[in-house]
């Protein structure tokens, strides 16, 4: 029994911990997830930080040639390091690809890439 619940707990966090799934995804009892997730403003982000956006949205946003596919935007970081997370989100008016990488040297750095042209606009260590 209490490996049973071990094992749960496992196979529901691990996801969620390594990145696999989204934050706020719907867990089933046999550890996948389920259906899209809709984009929640995280807590104190406010209107000027603007809001990531669900899948579902970033496939219409493509689709509708507002943004490019996320294999075009990482070409602007290539050979800076490896990507651990992209997220598509809207600020102050514009998309942007939001990627963490871990560096060569080492170090996360948090990457903002233009979503529409695909161009590298901002970096922090």
């Amino acid at each position: 029994m209490l490996f049973g619940i071990a094992w749960f707990a496992l196979s529901a966090i691990l996801p969620l911990t390594l990145g696999l799934v989204g934050s706020g995804a719907v867990i089933t009892v046999a550890g996948a997830a389920e259906g899209p997730v809709a984009a929640r403003p995280r807590l104190g982000e406010s209107a000027r930080q603007g809001r990531c956006l669900s899948r579902q949205e970033q496939r219409a946003r493509i689709a509708a040639h507002a943004a490019i596919p996320l294999g075009k935007a990482v070409r602007a970081i290539k050979g800076r390091g490896d990507l651990l997370r992209a997220r598509l989100c809207e600020r102050r008016g514009r998309l942007l690809y939001l990627v963490t990488i871990l560096g060569h040297n080492g170090k996360v750095q948090r990457l903002a890439i233009d979503a529409k042209t695909g161009r590298l606009v901002g970096s922090r260590h």
